[in-house]
């Protein structure tokens, strides 16, 4: 009796191992292939990405990336203004923004502060 509990024991030890060796390349797997279906969905879409310069030169990328951040200044893009408060990101696509290097200034109030920052297209 206790060698069949003893076989039993080793069999059914046997089985378990057998089925976490199996769920551990299972996974590995599932995981490889979702790395890999992200990897290729970040290659076919553009990336936005915030990126501090010191000029005055901004691309049409850069320019995208600030609008999907909060607006601390109102902006003004050639002759469209947007609001920082009525700002939302969901209608940027209505801007109809050219894809173009622009100049960015500053417009100031009295006290010196920033007020507005004015993005016009250099091309």
């Amino acid at each position: 009796m206790e060698d069949v509990n003893k076989i039993l024991y080793i069999g059914a030890s046997t089985f378990l191992f057998c089925i976490g060796i199996y769920l551990l390349f299972s996974i590995a797997n599932i995981y490889v292939y979702s790395l890999k279906l992200e990897q290729g969905q970040l290659q076919e879409n553009e990336i936005y990405q915030q990126n501090y310069s010191d000029g005055n030169t901004v691309t049409y990328t850069e320019l995208v990336a600030t609008l999907f951040t909060t607006l601390v200044y109102d902006i003004q893009i050639n002759d469209i203004l947007i609001n920082k408060a009525s700002h939302e990101m969901d209608r940027i696509e209505e801007y109809q923004i050219l894809d173009t290097t622009y100049q960015k200034n500053y417009f100031y109030d009295s006290n010196g502060n920033i007020t507005k920052i004015i993005y016009k297209s250099v091309s």
